[in-house]
């Protein structure tokens, strides 16, 4: 008995289909965050990373600091639960990503959407 056409063909494509989906989300992402200095997500609801110092936060802090340094810290250590824990008993309520690259979350005043 074989399989019907379709399904031998759409299977082993279902990998490289999805790893095209990923890629071409993060590259729009990415792309986001260098033209605009946030995530899509900020940018709708008026949002920006500024530095401690209140200064613009660079590209490279805040993709690798902020958002990929914490999660290979919780796949490595496997201690995601207390990364998020953090967040909530440690005031002023900021992720362990914002306090390793020293950056915060404000409201944007300018609201360029």
């Amino acid at each position: 008995m074989s399989l019907p056409l379709l399904v031998r063909f759409a299977v082993p494509w279902a990998g490289v289909i999805s790893l095209m989906l990923v890629c071409a989300a993060l590259a729009v992402e990415f792309g986001w965050q260098l033209g605009h200095g946030r995530s899509v997500g900020k940018w709708l609801i008026g949002l920006r990373v500024v530095m401690d110092s209140g200064e613009p936060a660079d590209l490279l802090r805040v993709i690798v600091l902020r958002n990929v340094l914490p999660l290979v810290l919780s796949a490595v250590c496997g201690v995601r639960f207390f990364v998020d824990l953090y967040y909530l008993v440690t005031p002023p309520h900021r992720r362990l990503g914002d306090r390793l690259a020293a950056t915060r979350v404000v409201e944007d005043p300018r609201l360029e959407r």
